[in-house]
């Protein structure tokens, strides 16, 4: 399996059981204001991680690159990201939008993908425990 797919089940596990979790403790009227906070901070990591996945694909498909198991890298000089780099919502901040290695431009597409998909996730868990509870 690739690491796209393992990542993916693994995300989709964590948030799956956190939901859960907190769903139980609606459902035995333990809800209280935290719970629901912790859910949004969650919701909004995970939901960063997979908006970033979803940017990854996209881009590869657009591009026609093959395979989504491939290292992140600079489209331009090919050098690897490194583990900063790749953190969503940080990573274009730290390098200030340009490859570290070459200096080209990346697109602003990217945080603000993450960021559509963690306001999404935050948004998301927090609905499904308010429906559930």
């Amino acid at each position: 399996m690739s690491e796209a797919g393992r990542f993916t089940r693994s995300a989709v596990f964590a948030l799956g059981y956190n939901v859960f979790l907190w769903s139980a403790a609606a459902v035995m009227g333990k809800l209280t204001g935290s719970s629901l906070a912790a859910a949004g901070v969650v919701g909004f990591f995970l939901g960063a991680a997979l908006g970033g996945w979803a940017n990854l694909v996209v881009y590869r498909r657009l591009v026609a690159i093959s395979g989504v198991g491939l290292p992140s890298h600079c489209p331009r000089c090919r050098t690897p990201l490194t583990a900063i780099q790749k953190a969503p919502l940080i990573g274009w901040f730290v390098v200030r939008g340009r490859c570290a290695t070459c200096g080209c431009k990346v697109s602003v597409l990217y945080p603000l993908g993450e960021l559509l998909g963690a306001c999404l996730g935050a948004a998301l868990s927090v609905w499904l425990i308010l429906r559930l509870g």
